[in-house]
């Protein structure tokens, strides 16, 4: 009997604790002190046990019927701010890789303007070290035109500056339109020991057939005219001119401070076309002058700040191509060819998706220009191209390589020649797809470059 009265006590104390909770959740209620979870959508929705208690935010008409302010009679339940649901970032998607599509080897005569051309017999000027060779075609033949070094105590072609990419690169020299006289950039420091040390290039004339041997100016980078008649050439930040005939020595234009001068080139009508940039670095601009009255006839500034190198004169002059770096969806540098119309400024592309190392303008009106490099979406094997400037056609003349730089063209527009690195001097015959080395480059360092050369008439 005493268990059954325990039993029923218990019961008892129990619905009373249930029924006292009740009442107590329903007085809270009434208050408005018991929050819910208000969704987006208006929906309510339970908190989960473990999240943390938000802060009530109170709306204007709340605090009204706190305050007693007359007229709130409506008192507004408190609305929680949701809270947001942590998601796990999505995965980086990786771009599509390009499809590979090797560009198929060309067969000759690559070109249909040289079925009729009869080749002409060209020579060839080495540059090796401090020697300057004369020779045929196929590399034979050799004389050795001088050896500065031995001559007149004088490096040819050489920066001080080893191991390092400070300063201009001075350039070896240039040959005279008519082949008879060599423009050569000397200096007489070795090699710059100590911070500050001085040290300059001078520019001599040596005359092929006589030996003449001149200093011309202090500079680097000579260019000869079409005619002949003047030298152009960079002292710092000034580009100068020459008269070969009289000696006179004028200033065409002297860059800002910080700017440079480079890559001088003539056109077939004598316009002066160069690139002007920050000393060493980018944000380049190609200014063309007219060297009669001195005046700049056009500065065009590359857009994007990017790198710009050689501008090349289009037969007819009406055209620069030069290469230009640029960003490529691989997330490598490509270098492309563009061309830029001196009438519209308008800048179009020649090559895409390219890394051009090297590239020259066909001396005929065909629109062709060769370049050596490889296609950032094709097998990426270091060959000879040729592209033409409408920007439409490509051919692969070579599979397997060189790898060219100082890429150029003959007169009579058969024969590529360029450096192969660490190789030599080569030569490719558009007109039967022959590749043949005609100077072996002896073995020398791997930063060195001592070998340079010039095709002649």
């Amino acid at each position: 009997m005493n268990r059954v009265r325990n039993l029923l006590t218990s019961l008892l104390g129990l619905a009373a604790l249930a029924a006292l909770s009740l009442a107590v959740v329903w007085v809270y209620r009434a208050q408005g002190a018991v929050p819910t979870a208000t969704t987006q959508t208006g929906s309510a929705a339970a908190l989960a046990p473990d999240s943390p208690r938000p802060s009530p935010v109170e709306s204007e008409s709340s605090r009204s019927v706190q305050a007693g302010v007359p007229g709130a009679s409506i008192e507004q339940p408190t609305v929680f701010a949701p809270e947001p649901i942590p998601t796990v970032p999505p995965f980086p998607t990786a771009a599509p890789t390009p499809a590979v599509t090797p560009i198929p080897l060309s067969r000759p005569p690559f070109i249909s303007d040289l079925r009729d051309v009869a080749p002409s017999v060209s020579r060839l000027l080495v540059r090796e070290g401090n020697k300057v060779w004369m020779m045929d075609g196929s590399g034979g033949g050799r004389t050795l035109l001088i050896d500065t070094l031995a001559k007149a105590g004088l490096y040819l072609g050489h920066s001080p500056l080893r191991g390092t990419d400070v300063g201009p690169y001075p350039g070896w020299g240039a040959i005279s339109p008519d082949n008879r006289q060599l423009a050569l950039v000397l200096t007489s420091t070795l090699e710059v020991e100590e911070q500050g040390q001085e040290y300059s290039w001078d520019i001599y004339v040596l005359g092929v057939e006589s030996g003449d041997f001149e200093r011309l100016a202090e500079g680097i980078e000579p260019e000869w005219s079409p005619d002949g008649s003047r030298i152009a050439y960079i002292r710092g930040r000034s580009l100068l001119l020459m008269d070969m005939t009289t000696g006179a020595e004028k200033e065409l234009v002297a860059t800002p401070v910080g700017f440079c001068p480079r890559e001088l080139q003539w056109s077939s009508d004598g316009r002066l076309a160069f690139v002007q940039s920050f000393c060493g670095h980018d944000h380049a601009s190609i200014i063309v002058l007219d060297v009669d009255t001195g005046s700049q006839l056009l500065q065009w500034t590359e857009p994007d700040n990017r790198m710009i190198w050689r501008p090349l004169w289009t037969p007819d002059g009406g055209a620069l191509v030069f290469r230009r770096m640029e960003d490529s969806p691989t997330g490598e540098w490509a270098v492309n060819l563009i061309k830029l119309d001196l009438g519209t400024l308008e800048a179009t592309p020649v090559t895409h998706g390219a890394h051009v190392v090297s590239a020259a303008l066909s001396p005929s009106s065909s629109g062709w220009i060769a370049w050596s490099g490889f296609h950032l979406y094709g097998d990426r094997q270091y060959d000879l191209w040729l592209a033409g400037l409408d920007g439409e056609s490509t051919l692969r003349l070579t599979e397997g390589g060189p790898w060219v730089t100082d890429l150029e063209w003959s007169h009579d527009g058969t024969k590529l020649a360029g450096y192969e690195y660490q190789s030599g001097v080569v030569l490719f015959d558009l007109l039967s797809a022959d590749l043949s080395r005609v100077f072996e480059q002896p073995l020398a360092p791997a930063d060195d470059r001592s070998l340079d050369f010039a095709l002649l008439q």
